[in-house]
């Protein structure tokens, strides 16, 4: 038996976004039968993709503010406390 893996996914970080990390993360969760997915992001932006084949391994955890490429991370901790950084 093969344990479960965990592994929290910010769906707004990268280059491009939930664009590209959202579908790359269902694809993976749909790939790997051993893998419990934390998607962090807007619920309201991740929900609608999550296949009912993949829900059950799937947890949305609500971040209602982004923080950008370009913020200060100490400014980002202090002032966006309902970001993925908290």
């Amino acid at each position: 038996m093969v344990a479960e893996v965990k592994l929290a996914i910010d769906i707004s970080s990268g280059d491009y976004g939930g664009s590209v990390t959202l579908p790359a993360a269902i694809s993976f969760a749909k790939k790997n039968i051993n893998v419990h997915l934390f998607l962090v992001g807007k619920d309201t932006d991740i929900e609608p993709f999550i296949d009912d084949d993949i829900r059950a391994r799937v947890t949305v955890v609500h971040a209602e503010q982004v923080v950008e490429m370009d913020e200060e991370p100490v400014k980002a901790l202090r002032f966006k406390k309902k970001s993925s950084m908290r």
